[in-house]
């Protein structure tokens, strides 16, 4: 069994689902050069079946993640590390502060996010 949003799949019903979403992105596949060059040489043979982990790669590619979901998973992971210093590091929760980080990734987009944790 595997756990997806909306619920649980039985064993098989994931790559039967993934090829379904899959289909339905119908992400553009370019032909290797290989495959090109013997084009004029050969009959087309079908297009190869793609496994569960190429099928995954290619539709995480065509992902498109915006600057407020991610700011908004930096804000859910704080509370959640948060939340664990308090519960299971045992500290006063007026001791654990989440501080902004800076506002904006640098342009060049290689920017490094990190956690700083200071004890006072």
């Amino acid at each position: 069994m595997r756990a997806v949003k909306g619920g649980d799949l039985q064993e098989g019903e994931y790559p039967k689902y993934l090829k379904l979403l899959f289909d339905r992105e119908k992400p553009k596949r370019e032909p290797a050069k290989e495959e090109a060059a013997k084009d004029g040489a050969k009959e087309k043979s079908p297009p190869k079946e793609l496994s569960v982990a190429e099928m995954e790669a290619v539709l995480l590619e065509r992902i498109e993640v915006g600057d407020d979901a991610l700011k908004a998973l930096g804000a859910r992971r704080a509370e959640h590390v948060k939340g664990y210093l308090v519960e299971k590091g045992q500290l006063p929760a007026e001791r654990v502060l989440v501080a902004a980080g800076p506002p904006e990734a640098p342009a060049d987009g290689k920017g490094r996010i990190s956690v700083d944790f200071t004890l006072h």
